[in-house]
């Protein structure tokens, strides 16, 4: 009698034991023994019955047909024609690089208007550009030039952009004019001399500009993008003087 007695109470402990466990049925028909922990949105996060002190598992809820709990109690996921809410994936994902282009017409303020081809990874974010610096109402070219140039920037980004900040280098060629004095600029036939004056010389000028930039980018979840800041240094140049160098930016572009 004493062993019917062991022998009930041992089935009815093995009979609450599998009543505890949650059981999550899948969309492919495949089943799960589970701890149910936690249910969003777009995940279901469980441990698995068979390991109660294990890692925390977590699936997507569109694989996900219905979760049976330890009451007995059934909640379908997913019935026909009926798909959970999809994750929101971000608009940058961490890790990956990212190629754009974008276009920076506020240079004709000042600097000059340029396009940009930008890379970016994590923390990481480079560019080369072409400009054309004798566009910009602060140009002292006598006729149209370009330049060329790149940054590399720290970059604290998120999901949805972030801060920059870094350095800038560019070289340019334009045409340039200067007036420079000429003792023998005109003949006097009365004196039969040469009188001076001022004459207009015009050569091709090169200029190589070191500066600081910084903003902020803010990436659509379209791939669109937009960014905002400022590069000020300096201009060298062996035809003029050193002088300081401001450029804003604002621009837009795409990621690929």
């Amino acid at each position: 009698m004493k062993k019917f007695y062991i022998l009930t109470a041992l089935f009815f402990a093995l009979a609450v034991y599998a009543n505890a466990q949650d059981t999550i049925v899948l969309q492919n028909g495949n089943m799960i023994d589970a701890k149910i922990e936690e249910i969003t949105p777009i995940e279901i996060k469980y441990r698995r019955f068979d390991n109660l002190s294990g890692p925390l598992v977590v699936i997507n809820k569109n694989e996900v047909f219905s979760i049976k709990y330890e009451n007995g109690t059934v909640e379908v996921i997913n019935s026909a024609g009926q798909q959970a809410a999809k994750p929101t994936a971000p608009a940058l994902e961490p890790g990956k690089l990212y190629t754009s282009f974008s276009l920076e017409p506020s240079g004709f303020i000042a600097g000059g208007p340029s396009a940009s081809l930008e890379f970016s990874k994590d923390a990481f974010l480079s560019s080369f550009h072409i400009s054309f610096p004798s566009l910009a109402l602060n140009s002292t070219a006598s006729g149209f030039g370009f330049g060329a140039g790149g940054s590399l920037n720290y970059y604290w980004g998120g999901p949805i952009g972030g801060v920059f900040l870094g350095g800038t280098f560019e070289w340019n060629v334009f045409p340039y004019s200067y007036t420079v004095y000429s003792p023998y600029k005109t003949y006097d036939y009365m004196t039969d001399t040469f009188i001076g004056s001022n004459t207009t010389e015009k050569t091709t000028a090169h200029s190589f500009i070191l500066a600081l930039n910084g903003g902020y980018k803010f990436v659509l979840k379209n791939g669109i993008y937009f960014r905002t800041g400022v590069a000020a240094g300096v201009s060298l140049s062996p035809f003029f003087p050193a002088g300081f160098y401001y450029k804003p930016d604002l621009a837009t572009g795409y990621i690929f």
